[in-house]
């Protein structure tokens, strides 16, 4: 995920297919499946509240959440 996370710019959307990979890696979340609904139209790498690099989640009904990959990857089974 370290890879991933540095090889996209702040701001930068990932590609079709590090979304697929992050879609199934956010199944982890512990706010699964509420953190997704009702789908997710693209992601997006920004800086988030706490000042490390994260992603935006931006969804089908126009709204935008931020998600940590690091407690999909912790909760990961």
């Amino acid at each position: 995920m370290r890879a991933m996370v540095s090889k996209y710019d702040i701001g930068e959307y990932i590609s079709s297919e590090d979304m697929k990979f992050c879609l199934e890696l956010f199944k982890s979340h512990s706010d699964y499946p509420q953190k997704l609904a009702p789908g997710v139209s693209k992601i997006q790498l920004l800086i988030q509240k706490e000042g490390s690099k994260g992603f935006q989640i931006h969804k089908n009904d126009g709204t935008s959440d931020d998600i940590s990959w690091t407690d999909c990857v912790a909760n990961r089974k």
